[in-house]
């Protein structure tokens, strides 16, 4: 008699998915199931246990379900929002900015809904911050306004814990737009490109930047970077990339030390620049760190490998093995799909987010590190699509949902 899914204690799942006796690949109505793993520092993997102090004394080293039918969700630096089904919008983990959008500043180790309306399509989580589109294309966030992240055209020091409308129309696909922890990018249903929040190494493409510090260098409401045929965007520590509709690639911003903007250099650019190639799909982005994806399927990447004293880094795109790559997210750890819907993780496995039953980290509490500096395939049938599948920007926790 064939197991069920539901009869595995945490981490069982693992080595019966070795075994092969149990999947992820059921039916239709399965595949609205969200999984998560990783660190759990103030509940944000939604298991109604947080680890206090510590993001890794309640981490999951392997998928563990959310119960509930879902839509789409997305993990942040330690909170995760989610829409159902139904259309309704619920939240959990770190609130102490008001992130979480329930009106108060009290952590949550268990969803929440947020307010009562059922027409909310896409989530997206930021550094204390959250935004969400409804199906109408109308904007909204809340959170930490810290560098005029929440573009309300309000003060520094703002903090909202109910969802504030942004004007202007957006996209709710979640590949056109990219919070990262100093400024956000997104695009509109015309297919322009905006920024605001911080700009001091030009990253929000206006051909202007200031020093550290400088009031100057923030915009507090989106400002229009040029064009009108933006296909897709990402952002990271103080850059910004994106594709046009023609296939191009463009980088935007500095601290490229590690030669994260993939221009062959290491100096920055206030305005985007292109990188070589007209046949590229999608940009996805990780903090030091850019990939991208051609229409070939090929996986190209740039930028800090993480390797002590910057070994390895790249200033111009070098390709990942493989050829029927399709989707992208992560920031210190990185979590793929292919073609055929299979899932692949690698980078730094602290709170176990490589999905290998694993973990380790540098302080010696959990074992020898455990990173891995190549594709390594999480186990099962996932058949997911890469909008189904989300990495928070501190990189510890990810989820993907079935489709």
């Amino acid at each position: 008699m064939a197991l069920k899914n539901n009869t595995w204690k945490i981490n069982q799942w693992y080595d019966q998915a070795v075994a092969g006796n149990v999947e992820y690949n059921g039916a239709v109505s399965e595949r609205t199931q969200l999984y998560v793993w990783g660190a759990n520092a103030n509940g944000t993997l939604g298991l109604n246990a947080q680890g206090g102090w510590s993001e890794y004394l309640t981490a999951q080293s392997s998928p563990i379900q959310i119960p509930g039918t879902w839509s789409t969700f997305s993990t942040a630096s330690a909170n995760t929002g989610g829409v159902k089904a139904d259309g309704t919008l619920w939240m959990w983990g770190d609130n102490g900015y008001g992130q979480l959008g329930i009106n108060d500043v009290n952590d949550r180790s268990s969803p929440v809904q947020v307010g009562t309306d059922t027409d909310w399509s896409t989530t997206i989580g930021g550094r204390h911050i959250s935004y969400c589109v409804k199906t109408n294309g109308t904007l909204w966030v809340w959170g930490d306004n810290y560098n005029g992240k929440l573009g309300l055209n309000q003060a520094n020091t703002l903090k909202l814990s109910s969802p504030v409308q942004l004007p202007g129309t957006w996209s709710t696909d979640v590949r056109k737009f990219r919070s990262s922890n100093y400024h956000n990018i997104a695009i509109k249903s015309d297919g322009t490109l905006w920024g605001w929040g911080d700009n001091q190494y030009g990253q929000l493409g206006l051909n202007t930047s200031g020093g550290a510090g400088s009031s100057a260098t923030r915009f507090s409401s989106p400002v229009q970077i040029p064009g009108t045929t933006w296909n897709s965007c990402t952002a990271g520590y103080f850059w910004s990339a994106a594709t046009k509709t023609n296939g191009t690639l463009w980088a935007i911003g500095g601290a490229n030390g590690t030669g994260v903007l993939g221009l062959n250099n290491r100096t920055y650019t206030s305005s985007p620049t292109q990188i070589p190639g007209t046949t590229w799909s999608k940009v996805l982005g990780g903090y030091r760190q850019i990939y991208g994806i051609k229409t070939d399927g090929t996986l190209w990447s740039w930028g800090s490998t993480g390797a002590l004293n910057g070994a390895g880094n790249r200033s111009s795109p070098t390709q990942i093995p493989g050829t029927t790559w399709s989707d992208l997210t992560g920031s210190s750890s990185f979590m793929a799909t292919k073609t055929d819907g299979t899932l692949w993780v690698w980078g730094d496995n602290q709170a176990g987010q490589n999905a290998q039953n694993d973990r380790g980290g540098y302080d010696g509490l959990y074992g020898p590190l455990l990173s891995r500096s190549s594709p390594t395939q999480v186990p099962g049938g996932w058949v997911i699509s890469g909008v189904n599948m989300s990495g928070g920007p501190g990189g510890r926790q990810f989820g993907a949902l079935k489709s």
